[in-house]
């Protein structure tokens, strides 16, 4: 009997433990079938982050088959989308611990958090160039510069296309947290130069061939909150030059 699971944001953890799912699989369908890049703006406690754990378990090149996680699910049902379970190299990380009480504390936090990225993969380094695996290595020990980390993004999903032959999927969690965080902590200013050229580079390789589909979750400011429209416009103009279609 299905039980409930609260707080479990874990896909793989909530069905192998039996847990009550919502099925919202097709989901799926529609980030294969939508624009290259997807914005999910939601609330808090909307399932972001389960949904963002279910497209990298679908999406995820793994060892082990993941394909029975999607038994009995409306997704199941449509052999085209099941033909893209499993096949592509993925990138997923969440960005809503990028807290600070400024921004230095927030720095440490994203070097720390794309560190740990690097340190998903690092199998990449024997393929890389000499140069690329000093950069990689400089993450990996936080010894890189500011261009260092602004690239890491744009560089992983080069390496990762480059190894794999196949595009890559790229899910970022409450993508914005950090930028909240900066906003009414006083160093949005440092935060917003670092976050707009970190996602556009990543978000918009060269040629556009290197990503596949990348979906990015934020969360709905409500208008009566002291931001209001000068934090959303602040905030949209951080992803200035990515194209992101909202579902």
């Amino acid at each position: 009997m299905p039980k409930f699971k609260v707080g479990t944001d874990d896909f793989k953890v909530l069905r192998d433990e039996g847990g009550y799912f919502v099925d919202k699989s097709l989901l799926i369908k529609e980030v294969i079938d939508g624009s290259d890049a997807l914005l999910l703006p939601r609330s808090r406690r909307f399932g972001k982050t389960l949904n963002l754990s279910m497209l990298r378990y679908f999406f995820e090149q793994s060892p082990a088959d993941r394909s029975y996680l999607f038994q009995d699910l409306a997704i199941a049902s449509l052999p085209d989308v099941m033909a893209h379970q499993g096949k592509y190299p993925v990138i997923y990380l969440s960005l809503k611990d990028i807290k600070g009480a400024n921004w230095e504390e927030s720095w440490a936090r994203l070097r720390d958090t794309i560190s740990s990225l690097y340190l998903d993969h690092t199998y990449l380094i024997a393929s890389l160039p000499s140069i690329r695996q000093r950069d990689f290595d400089a993450i990996i020990n936080d010894s890189g510069g500011k261009t260092v980390f602004g690239n890491s993004l744009k560089n992983l999903i080069t390496y990762l296309h480059d190894f794999h032959k196949q595009p890559v999927v790229v899910l970022i969690d409450e993508y914005d947290s950090p930028m909240i965080e900066a906003w009414e902590k006083g160093y949005y200013p440092h935060m917003a130069d670092f976050m707009r050229s970190w996602l556009v580079g990543g978000l918009k390789p060269v040629a556009g061939t290197a990503v596949y589909r990348s979906v990015v979750t934020g969360i709905l400011r409500v208008a009566k909150e002291s931001i209001g429209r000068q934090y959303g416009a602040a905030l949209a103009a951080c992803l200035i030059g990515v194209r992101l279609a909202a579902l």
